[in-house]
């Protein structure tokens, strides 16, 4: 696990993680105080899903930063599914049923591990 700075122009928030673009097609995903132990578990999912014909971001490395710990990871460039469902950018139905569609073929994957909590 490498330590450096990543810190670069923060893109968003979430409730246990910020996002920092690290470079033009990589990002950084650095966890808050006392959700480190989440880490290792989303890592578990992202590796799974690379082995599944889906489009999923690479994960480069793992680094540790001010005891806070996080990964880079390749850039998705594009809106949010939020932003182009708040804009009406795209039709809500047609959206439900392509995250079904890509739900029932990751359902169909033979995988082990943690991974399967989120498959049942």
């Amino acid at each position: 696990m490498k330590n450096h700075p990543i810190q670069k122009r923060k893109i968003t928030e979430g409730v246990t993680a910020e996002i920092f673009e690290y470079s033009p097609t990589k990002i950084s995903k650095l966890y808050k105080p006392g959700f480190q132990h989440i880490q290792d578990i989303e890592l578990n999912i992202i590796s799974n899903l690379e082995t599944l014909p889906l489009h999923s971001p690479k994960v480069f490395e793992k680094y540790n930063i001010d005891n806070r710990f996080g990964y880079i990871m390749g850039k998705i460039n594009g809106n949010s599914l939020t932003e182009l469902l708040e804009d009406n950018t795209v039709d809500t139905q047609t959206t439900i049923n392509h995250i079904y569609t890509s739900q029932m073929k990751v359902s169909q994957c033979k995988i082990s591990g943690p991974m399967q909590l989120f498959l049942l």
